[in-house]
């Protein structure tokens, strides 16, 4: 079985791959600009491997307490804004409408700028757009391109065998906040998410 540090590894392997292939890409994406920070992440179950790890290693004491108060505030945004115990595709997808319009940020973002940037989920380093940046602004759950979404095409091919390795077994998607609530020593009861397999959107 595939020990937690080697899942790290993989896992940042694929995200310097990844980052190779979208270096070239045309973009107006810069440092500062946030605003496709107020989207619910999902993320890989193998991706929180990297995460706690850095989490662990690299953040100072000040920046952990400042994310698990994020992560606390946005934990209960989510209780109080959801109709019931057990979530589907619809009701994260509504609650990304509310929290977007009531700016309620990714926990992780810290003045504007990503407190884990190195170890960033896929799909945040594959989003991307390559004109109109105001439009973010309007439009914090706008689109990113196509070319983003192929990336993590190809890395869910490498994170499904990482994930079986692991634990014997594939998972879906989990929410960002949901996967990394335990790293900051976080004890609550979680609503179930159902979400979509990641295996109907990359088939």
């Amino acid at each position: 079985m595939m020990s937690w540090n080697k899942v790290a590894r993989e896992v940042k392997n694929v995200y310097l791959e990844v980052d190779l292939k979208l270096k070239n890409e045309s973009k107006v994406c810069s440092k500062g600009c946030s605003f496709c920070c107020y989207q619910v992440i999902r993320m890989f179950p193998v991706e929180e491997a990297p995460i706690s790890k850095y989490v662990e290693d690299q953040l100072s004491s000040e920046i952990k307490t400042t994310i698990k108060a994020n992560l606390e505030k946005w934990l209960s945004f989510l209780d109080d804004n959801t109709p019931n115990k057990q979530l589907n595709e619809h009701d994260i997808n509504e609650f990304s409408k509310i929290a977007a319009s009531q700016k309620i940020a990714c926990p992780f973002l810290i003045n504007h700028e990503c407190s884990i940037y190195k170890v960033r989920p896929l799909v945040c380093r594959t989003h991307y757009v390559k004109y109109s940046p105001e439009q973010c602004e309007i439009d914090s759950l706008r689109v990113g391109e196509q070319e983003g979404h192929n990336q993590q095409k190809h890395a869910f091919q490498v994170f499904s065998r990482v994930g079986r390795e692991f634990s014997g077994q594939e998972s879906g998607w989990r929410l960002l906040p949901y996967a990394i609530a335990e790293t900051f020593g976080i004890r609550r009861q979680f609503k179930e998410v159902l979400l979509r397999p990641i295996s109907l959107i990359f088939k």
